[in-house]
């Protein structure tokens, strides 16, 4: 790598420090400096150096602009840090690049993460809608558009939760692959009656090893419920409450089924007397 003198971290590095916000790095750390421009990569973190010249501003928006321009979406700091800045500073901000794409992704997230709508500034009514995320850059979601802000919102999830999955060069590889289609080539040429044979034994097997781990024999009938609720896994979203707890009143003993979330402490551990647990 050059020697270079470095004035110090750029964008989310920078607003990270300032603010002393709790939340992961980003898979970029940027520096401007009095060196030339490179990049420097190692194991999972990019290391980009800038000239002088790239030096937003010392402003919180100037240098929140630099890292979505340079350092892609970090909605966990994203989260952190809009609600610690002030319409006033939000608004003098988006009038004075009321277009711009950067622009209009900050002020969405902004209200997005503060919850309220800021009244002194009207919606945009025109100009082409931009995507929130770089669909070159990210795995992105179906699209809900924001007319206020003319922003196309495709995350793979919701503000509420939202994993963000880059298209880095190894999921690239393995896409390349088509697993997928490889796979199904082959379930293609297994005989039907065959394959739900084998289905069959395999969903058994599964309900076995479950109820082995809590060390319990299910009935014929608790175990063929288990069973019919593997081959439905894949058709249902378990993320929402109803059918999760549904699912939990279906396979657990009687005794234990809960009617919603269970609001007592769970841990992994062992009994060491009649009082005395131990948490692993």
């Amino acid at each position: 790598m050059p020697s270079v003198i470095e004035l110090g971290p750029v964008g989310y590095g920078r607003l990270r420090e300032r603010h002393s916000l709790k939340c992961l790095p980003n898979y970029v750390e940027s520096v401007v400096s009095y060196g030339t421009r490179h990049t420097h990569s190692e194991s999972s973190i990019v290391r980009e150096t800038y000239p002088k010249a790239y030096w937003p501003g010392e402003g919180d928006f100037a240098q929140l602009e630099f890292a979505l321009k340079r350092e892609g979406v970090h909605l966990q700091l994203l989260r952190e840090m809009l609600p610690k800045l002030s319409a006033e500073d939000l608004t003098a901000f988006v009038r004075s690049k009321p277009t711009g794409a950067n622009t209009r992704r900050i002020w969405l997230l902004y209200e997005e993460f503060t919850g309220k709508r800021v009244e002194a500034l009207p919606d945009v009514l025109q100009g082409n809608y931009v995507d929130l995320l770089n669909t070159k850059q990210y795995y992105t979601g179906q699209t809900i558009r924001s007319p206020r802000h003319r922003v196309n919102i495709n995350l793979p999830g919701n503000f509420e939760f939202c994993p963000i999955v880059r298209r880095t060069e190894i999921l690239k590889t393995f896409r390349a692959k088509q697993l997928a289609k490889r796979c199904q080539k082959v379930l293609d040429e297994i005989p039907p009656e065959i394959y739900s044979r084998a289905l069959q034994y395999l969903y058994r097997k599964e309900t076995k090893s479950s109820y082995a781990i809590e060390r319990e024999t299910p009935d014929q009938k608790r175990t063929r419920t288990f069973s019919d609720a593997l081959k439905e896994a894949s058709q249902k979203d378990y993320l929402l409450k109803k059918n999760l707890v549904a699912l939990q009143q279906m396979i657990v003993d009687p005794r234990y089924v809960d009617k919603g979330w269970r609001d007592e402490q769970i841990y992994v551990g062992r009994s060491i007397s009649y009082t005395d647990e131990e948490v692993h």
